[in-house]
């Protein structure tokens, strides 16, 4: 095994050091003090806010506030503790840590100023034992409730007193001024929560995999056929083809062109109808007919006139059941209807539906 090498044990050291630093902060925090100083009734004029130690003893009183400005926002107490450290005594005795309900100044605090109102015991009224074995030693004291109240706000930080609770006793502590043992007093509590500053955003993640897609569901049955809605207006310059008309200039009727003015018409497959001309009564020629643009024929038993109509579509019907001329035709609800007419010479009485469009009357 490979030992690090000696240039190099120093650095690992202080890195080891530091690891048990950044460990130990997540568990304790302290609070130094921000102001300490006592005051005696033995010289009521006298402030010793610079003294190198605070004493208590009788008619003399000490007092400490601390620094809470580095404990984080919401941050929640597990244990507080006052930590002293015990640099003389003089006469055994004991003392208790009390609240303070006042502010004060530790530059200007005295006897007769007069000092700050005390209240309730921070320990519960558990007094704290001095005797000559304590000299040189650190105190711990539990002011747990106290230091919830100030940190949650329902009690101000005036700092804390230190008073006797015995007869007789007198000893001192250091304070923050103290240049031997530079051991102040100090307020240590273990963190139980809190909210630290939150740190940089890290790199992002890899995308995940893409979920596989299910499969297409069948197509759902074609809905009913709505009725059909009522014919549109035409537009403009277009016949209607419902009706006879007689066009005087060419139009475009159902994608064919109408020639106006007896050229006939030209259909949308290339074929051409002609126009009809007129009948003279005589010769079995029809008074009129319709062509159409998917019919460019003329019906069987008609022919050619002079005259050019444009209307609906002819189908093939079943035949009269009697040949008949001179009958009579009449148009009612969309059909055409044959009534009547002469059979070699017998007037004949038949009705048949010949179609939707214009009835032509032959002789």
């Amino acid at each position: 095994m490979s030992s690090v090498p000696e240039k190099h044990k120093s650095s690992v050291i202080v890195y080891c050091l530091l690891l048990c630093c950044v460990f130990t902060t997540r568990l304790l925090a302290q609070a130094p003090p921000a102001a300490d100083t006592f005051v005696s009734s033995a010289t009521p004029r006298v402030n010793y806010g610079s003294s190198i130690s605070i004493v208590v003893g009788p008619g003399t009183t000490s007092y400490v506030r601390f620094n809470l400005s580095g404990i984080p926002a919401g941050s929640s107490i597990g244990k507080a503790s006052l930590r002293l450290y015990v640099d003389a005594v003089a006469k055994s005795g004991s003392f208790d840590v009390y609240q303070i309900n006042s502010s004060w100044s530790e530059n200007a605090l005295k006897y007769n100023s007069p000092p700050p109102v005390l209240g309730a015991s921070a320990t519960g009224g558990h007094a704290v034992a001095i005797q000559a074995a304590s000299g040189n030693q650190f105190l711990l004291i539990d002011i747990t409730a106290l230091v919830q109240g100030w940190l949650n706000g329902s009690i101000a930080n005036n700092g804390i007193a230190l008073a006797l609770t015995s007869t007789n006793g007198s000893f001192a502590f250091d304070s923050k001024e103290s240049l031997l043992t530079g051991n102040g007093p100090e307020l240590e509590f273990v963190m139980s929560g809190g909210t630290g500053p939150q740190g940089p955003a890290g790199p992002a993640g890899p995308a995940g995999v893409q979920g596989s897609t299910g499969p297409q569901g069948p197509m759902g049955v074609q809905g009913f056929v709505g009725p059909q809605g009522p014919p549109g207006t035409a537009p403009a310059n277009v016949a209607v083809t419902n009706a006879a008309n007689t066009f005087a200039a060419s139009q475009t009727i159902n994608g064919s062109l109408v020639l106006g003015a007896g050229g006939g018409i030209q259909f949308a497959d290339g074929t051409a109808q002609t126009t009809a001309a007129a009948s003279s009564g005589s010769g079995g020629n029809c008074s009129a007919f319709e062509v159409t643009s998917s019919s460019p024929v003329v019906p069987p038993g008609y022919v050619a006139a002079g005259i050019q109509t444009a209307g609906n579509v002819w189908f093939p019907m079943a035949p009269m059941p009697v040949g008949s001329s001179g009958l009579a035709a009449a148009a009612v609800n969309g059909k055409v209807y044959a009534i009547g007419g002469y059979s070699g010479g017998t007037t004949t009485s038949s009705a048949v539906a010949v179609d939707s469009g214009v009835a032509a009357e032959c002789s």
